[in-house]
């Protein structure tokens, strides 16, 4: 009863505020793009909210610490769909994150207040957790959906500490309720079996360890985070060090899962290489690109490249990359303005730090996995709505901004040394910001014409870029490695050979050279130069997948 009382109570707000995106958000995470004209009304009704606020209550916009960054990562998101090989693919994830900053936005400038929109939220991810552990543990018809382990935990990770935070500060007769939503996420996240979310938690609640204690106890709790990182740190020399065979079975499940994540971060950054500027695209585009050019196998292999940073460079170039940083930099600039000078009750003090905590937690799961930013669509909303959480508390502690001063002279004339230095430095590095720039516009000609179905020609500007890329850089190994696997396309072996052995000097350690070359010595009759190549591929990292083996 206390359950449907609360759900009463806030769903007109939550109505009211997020009606208008659910069908945009739907229409991404399902990937409905077969009615364009419908997608485009979906879009427009997303601004609903924001002109009638405007326009009918009289509710002007407020600006957030975040506005810039996030309109940094909306443009970033455009370029990563303009460079994308297939519009199809990559619309899905443009549209989730167009309904994603319409949820943070919601959060921060809706007429839900800081508290509701925390009780929103655990409750969101309480319903989320319910149905995993039911699809889990009980049976049930075979037609309902089943959720992906890792993006249930990314969805569920935020919710936890404002969910005890929650638990703390109810009354009697409500208290059960939030303490069964802790209960509810905390075994989800058991049973997901997500590494990254509980290195997220961990990392997350040793910094609230120490925060939230003081004199002896934190004393205490330093000592114990420091005897558990010396713990994980002899493990780790541990595994090293002994036989592979003689560890145990979870350490090295461990090992073996660390060793095929550092292979998978390796190919990205030998892809990424190839498209520095850019990225390959955004959304889905990663899983075909990656099987052609890093693996050169036909299936897709994986989705996403399982690192927060990787996602979004790859996903959305240098811009998303820079967006990523300036929100992070901002978000923790105005956490850190809110500790030292804000003000307010002790139980709003600590509601702030259970969510700017739980915004750690995606932050370190995002070292070695990226569910807001992958294939699972529907976990993205969720890491928005986070943020809007920490700027909206926040406010109730924030003290009156100062006016802000106009720039003196030394500040104006630091941006004008800054500028004429990296005017300098883009002079004398020029022929290397040319060779970026050629190999990026190379490698995304090369995509389009053979990912795209449209056109099987030889693509004639790629190689025109590859072939200035040389002209500035001989033994490009970028370069030659792309010249290679065209003229393998085109059965010319005696080319693709003399590319891919300078490229091979070059970058004996890039897998992918490796394997191309030993293709082109089996094409050309040379099976023990061959074989010795494929020898040493990791076969971790999927590049010895077969008998797939993309065909030449």
């Amino acid at each position: 009863m206390l359950t449907l009382h609360l759900i009463r109570k806030h769903l007109p707000a939550v109505f009211r505020e997020f009606i208008w995106l659910i069908p945009l958000l739907l229409v991404g995470v399902f990937r409905f793009m077969d009615y364009p004209l419908l997608v485009e009304a979906f879009i427009l009704a997303a601004f609903i909210p924001w002109l009638a606020g405007l326009f009918v209550f009289n509710r002007p916009f407020q600006r957030t610490p975040l506005d810039g960054p996030l309109l940094l990562l909306l443009m970033a998101a455009v370029l990563g769909l303009t460079v994308s090989y297939s519009f199809m693919l990559s619309a899905p994830a443009f549209l989730t994150l167009l309904g994603s900053l319409g949820v943070y936005y919601g959060v921060v400038n809706g007429t839900l207040t800081p508290r509701q929109g925390v009780q929103v939220v655990v409750g969101g991810a309480t319903l989320v957790a319910a149905y995993f552990l039911a699809r889990q543990f009980l049976p049930g018809p075979s037609f309902l959906l089943n959720l992906q382990a890792n993006a249930v935990a990314g969805f569920v990770e935020m919710a936890l500490l404002p969910a005890l935070w929650l638990t703390w500060q109810a009354r009697r007769p409500v208290r059960p309720v939030w303490v069964a939503a802790v209960v509810v996420i905390g075994l989800a996240l058991l049973a997901s079996g997500s590494r990254g979310a509980w290195l997220g938690l961990l990392l997350a609640g040793s910094l609230a360890g120490v925060l939230f204690t003081s004199g002896r106890m934190r004393q205490v709790v330093a000592i114990v985070l420091g005897m558990s990182g010396g713990l994980l740190a002899g493990l780790v020399v541990l595994a090293l060090l002994m036989p592979t065979h003689r560890l145990p079975m979870l350490l090295y499940s461990s090992i073996e899962g660390v060793d095929t994540r550092l292979a998978l971060y390796q190919n990205s950054l030998y892809l990424l290489a190839e498209y520095p500027l850019t990225g390959v695209g955004l959304g889905d585009v990663f899983a075909q690109v990656y099987s052609r050019y890093r693996l050169l196998i036909m299936p897709d292999y994986l989705y996403y490249p399982h690192n927060l940073w990787l996602s979004i460079w790859l996903g959305m170039g240098l811009i998303g990359l820079a967006a990523l940083l300036w929100l992070i930099i901002n978000l923790y600039r105005f956490v850190i303005q809110v500790e030292t000078n804000g003000r307010g009750a002790v139980s709003e003090r600590y509601l702030f730090r259970a969510v700017w905590l739980s915004s750690l937690v995606p932050l370190g799961h995002g070292f070695i996995d990226s569910p807001h930013f992958s294939n699972h669509l529907w976990v993205m909303p969720m890491l928005f709505a986070g943020w809007g959480l920490v700027i909206s508390v926040g406010r109730l502690l924030e003290r009156p901004p100062r006016r802000r001063s106009r720039p003196g002279r030394q500040t104006v004339w630091t941006a004008v040394a800054v500028g004429a230095g990296l005017l300098l430095v883009g002079w004398f590095a020029r022929h290397s910001l040319l060779t970026v720039w050629h190999l990026n516009r190379g490698a995304l000609s090369q995509t389009k014409v053979e990912l795209s179905g449209q056109d099987n020609s030889i693509p004639a500007q790629a190689r025109y870029h590859f072939d200035r890329i040389l002209e500035l850089d001989p033994e490009n190994p970028a370069a030659h490695y792309r010249l290679g696997i065209m003229a393998l396309d085109q059965d010319n072996v005696e080319v693709a050979i003399t590319h891919l052995q300078t490229a091979y000097h070059r970058q004996p350690e890039n897998e992918s050279i490796s394997k191309a070359l030993a293709l082109a010595y089996r094409a050309n009759g040379q099976a023990d130069r061959a074989e010795a190549l494929f020898a040493r591929l990791n076969p971790r990292s999927g590049i010895t997948t077969g008998p797939n083996l993309w065909s030449y």
